[in-house]
């Protein structure tokens, strides 16, 4: 029978003279909670009739919790995936030089809300949104903290108690559990489905309209596509719909992509939704726009001065941070550059394998070079493939050289195909590309 007696008191397992150097790194109530976990996982296993280990397993156990907890956190990885807008890996990555100035300008206080011309209270966001208007051509703007609270915030402020049209081929769902008819449902709208899956036609729309009808909403498909047999009306034709109607035209684009560029293939920009004459588009700022995590929403004065009037406006604003760094990403596009998205998306396949070669003659493990796709990620054009070059490392088990490359410092993540190790240099920096090279050398050593 398990004496619990033979548990180790919570006392004596932060006080062992192996975890003293432990004082000064973490304070003692969290390495009393953390005991306390173990000691109580200890517990619910000798009941299951486990063993009780002894208490110098039990501190190796504790020492390792400690090291975990300062070890797991948010952490610079080097993305040899080919995903350039990578979900898990933080979407759209931005440049040091950017993260360097907003440490330079937010290191003390800043001008976050206050008018320095007048010396008296100001806007915030006031700069960002002025910049937004300028280069999507619309009379205002106004950020959230993300797409969802954007498209939540239009739905909650116009369609809260009315009916909002939507085809069914548009009730996405995407990463996390994020579903558009939960958030329909949330802000007080009331969902009309018309159409199918493939086919919706502009007379669908007609078919719903009710005197409750309050808005057509058109979200865009930017983590998946059907082709085949399908159609959708133009957005012109909605417009013009909804204005008969007396209801809202509002888009929920997702991606982001402000304007047509040499390669985008074929996805809508907010210039194109914007001049269609909808009353309301709201776009990611951490997908193609290259920026950080905001919810941005684009339309007429009155539209967006009624959004920023909601109770909900405040409680969904984004930090002194985030705007900084839309406001520099914003620059960037006001200047006629491009953010390092972008950069990424074209880098053209001749420079990448020309870099390929250089990288692999200082690698000291067998390889091969070969053709393949990076993707744009990020829930953004689904059936884009962006032509790459691949660097195939040939090691025994995979799963554990990638393993050993996630646990190394910096965090490395590969991609595995076919039980192969395949590394996309689109998504390394040029300056990491040593770094790289150590990392695959650590790991090659730590797994043989």
């Amino acid at each position: 029978m398990t004496n619990f007696k033979d548990l180790p008191g919570i006392d004596k397992l932060i006080s062992d003279p192996s975890l003293v150097d432990w004082d000064q790194r973490l304070m003692r109530s969290v390495r009393v909670r953390l005991a306390q976990e173990l000691v109580a996982e200890l517990r619910e296993q000798a009941k299951k009739g486990k063993a009780i280990p002894d208490t110098a397993l039990v501190v190796h156990q504790l020492e390792k919790r400690f090291e975990n907890l300062l070890r797991f956190r948010m952490q610079k990885v080097i993305n040899a995936t080919g995903v350039v807008l990578h979900t898990n890996l933080g979407r759209a990555p931005l440049p040091r030089e950017l993260l360097s100035s907003m440490a330079a300008e937010l290191d003390s206080y800043c001008s976050l809300e206050f008018d320095l011309s007048k010396g008296e209270r100001g806007s915030r966001g006031a700069y960002v949104e002025r910049l937004l208007s300028l280069l999507c051509g619309v009379p205002a703007a106004a950020v959230v903290n993300n797409n969802a609270a954007a498209t939540y915030l239009a739905l909650h402020t116009f369609a809260r108690g009315k009916e909002v049209v939507i085809s069914r081929g548009e009730l996405v769902q995407i990463g996390g559990g994020y579903r558009v008819p939960d958030i329909l449902a949330a802000s007080g709208a009331k969902l009309v489905e018309v159409g199918t899956t493939n086919m919706t036609s502009i007379r669908d729309y007609e078919n719903a309209v009710g005197p409750n009808t309050g808005m057509f909403l058109k979200v865009h498909q930017s983590n998946f596509f059907i082709s085949g047999h399908t159609q959708s009306p133009s957005l012109s034709e909605l417009v013009a719909l909804s204005k008969k109607s007396g209801s809202m035209c509002v888009v929920d684009l997702g991606s982001g992509l402000l304007h047509a560029t040499d390669w985008d293939a074929g996805e809508p920009t907010v210039e194109s939704v914007m001049r269609s004459g909808v009353s309301l588009c709201c776009f990611s700022g951490d997908k193609l726009l290259g920026g950080p995590q905001a919810g941005i929403l684009v339309g007429g004065s009155d539209v967006v001065a009624a959004l920023r009037k909601s109770p909900l406006f405040r409680v969904l604003r984004l930090g002194k941070t985030e705007l900084y760094l839309l406001e520099q990403t914003l620059l960037q596009y006001a200047s006629g550059a491009k953010p390092l998205t972008w950069k990424l998306l074209e880098m053209p396949q001749g420079i990448l394998k020309t870099r390929a070669e250089q990288f692999c003659r200082r690698l000291d493990l067998p390889f091969e070079i070969q053709e393949g796709f990076s993707s744009v990620g990020g829930g953004t054009m689904p059936s884009c493939q962006i032509p790459t070059v691949l660097i195939h490392l040939k090691v025994p088990d995979a799963e554990k050289f990638a393993r050993a490359l996630r646990r190394g410092e910096p965090a490395v993540v590969c991609r595995i195909e076919n039980k192969n190790v395949l590394l996309d240099l689109r998504t390394v920096l040029p300056d990491e590309d040593t770094t790289l090279i150590q990392s695959i050398s650590k790991a090659h050593a730590c797994t043989l």
